[in-house]
């Protein structure tokens, strides 16, 4: 069992919102899921997440922990 898995739904979607807001690091790699998304308007971007299927959304929350990891390191 890993990390997300102790997570709720309703804190995932928490979670991804904030990730659809702006790149924690500031300027999103080419490969992040969310960068397309964030030239969207907000209220947009949230209601898509609430549309995603919980196996999107921990895609998405999967990414940014391995992307947090990767860019700590450099």
């Amino acid at each position: 069992m890993n990390y997300i898995d102790n997570l709720s739904l309703e804190n995932k979607i928490t979670w991804v919102q904030g990730l659809m807001v702006e790149c924690p690091f500031g300027k999103a790699l080419a490969t992040c899921p969310a960068k397309d998304l964030r030239v969207l308007p907000i209220e947009e971007r949230f209601k898509l997440v609430k549309q995603m299927e919980e196996s999107q959304i921990d895609e998405i929350i999967a990414h940014h922990i391995q992307c947090l990891k990767e860019r700590e390191v450099t």
